[in-house]
């Protein structure tokens, strides 16, 4: 699971979620949306990868979103 801390703004979830459909070996589970307290968007994205790799290209793309402001790996 990923988790991505962003501005809530138009089209922010779209954004991100082209980011994981432009890779081929990733298969979304869930995505789960909510405000924070201070009024940002808190999306969390379950899905399966292949590779470290891809994890790891995919992180850093969520970080090119314009208003993007982390994402990170949810361990449980």
């Amino acid at each position: 699971m990923i988790a991505v801390l962003a501005f809530n703004r138009p089209n922010i979830v779209a954004d991100i979620i082209n980011v994981f459909n432009s890779n081929v070996n990733i298969t979304i589970k869930s995505i789960l949306s909510s405000h924070t307290k201070t009024g940002e968007l808190l999306t969390k994205i379950k899905f399966s990868v292949d590779t470290a790799d891809a994890l790891n290209n995919i992180i850093v793309n969520l970080l090119k979103i314009q208003d993007v402001y982390t994402a990170e790996r949810v361990i449980k």
